[in-house]
Order: structure tokens, then sequence, then C-alpha cells
């Protein structure tokens, strides 16, 4: 009777062990798993933002700097117009008064 008490023993023994390594193995896998997915969702992200920014008008700091440098300069320029045409409509009138 100790006999079939000690093998029914040890195949229990031995079938705990199993789940218990089955259930680690699974507990891996989905860890495993969902770092895999993780990095295909950011990945999949990544594109999707990269493929949404490249469809942008866009410029670069670089650009927009000397766009802003330019626009500066005509700025001067136009103040500078700007007042010689006061000045010239200045002189017409004074020589239109002067007839």
């Amino acid at each position: 009777m100790k006999f079939f008490q000690f093998v029914l023993g040890f195949n229990v023994m031995k079938k705990n062990k199993w789940f218990e390594e089955l259930q680690e193995n699974i507990g891996n896998s989905i860890v495993s798993g969902a770092s895999s997915l993780k990095r295909d969702i950011e990945n999949g992200v990544n594109l999707l933002v990269n493929n949404a920014v490249s469809k942008l008008d866009l410029v670069t700091n670089e650009e927009l700097d000397s766009q802003v440098e330019v626009l500066e300069l005509i700025r001067e320029e136009l103040s500078k117009l700007n007042q010689l045409v006061t000045n010239l409509e200045l002189r017409v009138e004074e020589l239109e008064n002067n007839k």
C-alpha cells in the first residue's frame, strides 16, 4: 500500500511541477507578448505621426529665421517709401498752393 501511495504522491508532485512550469511559461509568454505589442503600438504611432507631419507645410527654424530677417528689411524699406511718398505729397501740395 505504501508503494502505491509513494507512486501516486510522486505522480501528483510531477503533475504539480508540470502545471507550475506551464503557468510560468504562459506568464512569460504574456509578458513577452505585451512588451512586443507595446513596441508595435509605439512604432505604429510614430509612423502615423511622421506621415501626418510630412504632409504639413512646415519650415525649419533656420528658414523661419531667414524669413523674419527678410520681413524686417521689407518693413524698413516700406517705412522709408511711406515717408518718401508723404514728403512728395507735401511738396506737390506746396507747389499747387504757390501757383
